[in-house]
């Protein structure tokens, strides 16, 4: 990876202890003074702010520098040369980070002003915990809120949280609900889990990583206003029946394709770590890619979807590894749907 050249703007602070913030930017200036001035009215100021831009071209980088100068917060700039991409400049992000806890921050979104004090209590509440996350409330682009949270679209209910408390590896490998939003982890933990796996997302990766090989907390409260725009790279699904119809027709067998790939890679870079993992972590993955092996076969049409989806069901894999009867639902919705095309194309 080819290095970024930096702009040090004040002195660097001492490196260990303290939080450090890890901001990315792309062509973000319509929303960024926003961001950032919740990052400096934090209650907990951060110690040290680190911004990467990748290569935008409306002014992101100076709009950092003019309100981070004279801040009083150390900071540090870095400008990409050739674009990483959002997962790629988020983890060169945490290499530039020199503190102890590093939070995450997109470069739309508004920080309530708690977010940075209570995300600190919870790692020194808990020295085992290696990254914690905490709900976010969905606005739209005026920053109007939308009646929804973050936990809301991905499935995170009070059972749920319940349900995973005290171990949240299964959770993720079932589904993702950590938005990098609201994430925030322990440097030296997270560096271990670099590089970012292909395919994955920064914060859906180093969720599972942090979960598979130490622990994952979450706090029960919204630290953040996750703006919903169209320009977003990543955004949330409004939890409506009309959306999840839209979600599901994209579950192709293309997708459940790139989702075994995924959890290959998981499941190869987990197995190198040290000291070895549990053998549970690599049987909950090797589970999770025969459901999905499974999946994209119906969607191939190389297994009926009724007999297979419905065996998956009553041996638990729907509700282990997917949405119970919800995911049923989708792959035999998803064969009546399309399954009729596929096997009436000419033959002639």
């Amino acid at each position: 990876m080819a290095l970024t050249k930096l702009t040090l703007e004040l002195p660097r602070p001492p490196a260990g202890s303290g939080v450090s913030v890890a901001l990315c930017t792309f062509n973000g200036a319509r929303y960024l003074r926003q961001q950032l001035a919740s990052i400096l009215e934090q209650s907990r100021r951060p110690d040290q702010i680190v911004v990467c831009d990748d290569g935008s071209q409306d002014g992101s980088l100076e709009i950092a520098r003019g309100m981070l100068q004279g801040s009083g917060v150390a900071h540090r700039l870095a400008m990409n040369p050739v674009r990483l991409g959002p997962s790629d400049n988020f983890a060169h992000a945490l290499r530039l980070c020199e503190h102890e806890i590093v939070a995450f921050s997109d470069q739309d979104d508004v920080w309530h002003a708690d977010k940075l004090s209570r995300l600190e209590a919870a790692f020194v509440a808990s020295p085992a915990i290696a990254a914690v996350f905490s709900d976010a409330r969905a606005i739209d682009a005026a920053g109007e809120p939308l009646g929804f949270s973050q936990w809301q679209s991905c499935w995170f209910g009070p059972s749920v949280r319940a349900a995973y408390r005290a171990d949240l590896f299964p959770l993720l490998v079932r589904y993702p609900v950590v938005c990098g939003a609201t994430l925030a982890v322990r440097r030296a933990s997270a560096l271990r889990c670099l590089p970012v796996g292909a395919g994955w997302l920064h914060d859906e990766w180093l969720a599972s990583m942090c979960a598979a090989t130490a622990r994952v907390q979450f706090v029960e409260a919204e630290l953040v206003d996750y703006r919903v725009h169209d320009a977003q790279a990543v955004g949330l699904i409004r939890p409506s029946l009309r959306q999840r119809i839209q979600q599901a027709r994209r579950l192709d067998q293309a997708y459940f394709e790139a989702q075994i790939r995924r959890f290959v890679l998981l499941s190869e870079r987990l197995k190198q770590w040290t000291p070895a993992l549990p053998s549970a972590v690599f049987t909950t993955l090797e589970s999770k890619l025969a459901f999905l092996r499974r999946r994209a076969q119906i969607r191939g049409g190389h297994a009926n979807a009724w007999l297979s989806a419905t065996s998956q069901l009553l041996d638990g894999s729907h509700h282990r590894y997917g949405h119970g009867f919800k995911s049923w639902l989708v792959d035999v919705g998803y064969d009546l749907a399309y399954g009729r095309q596929r096997v009436s194309r000419p033959t002639g």
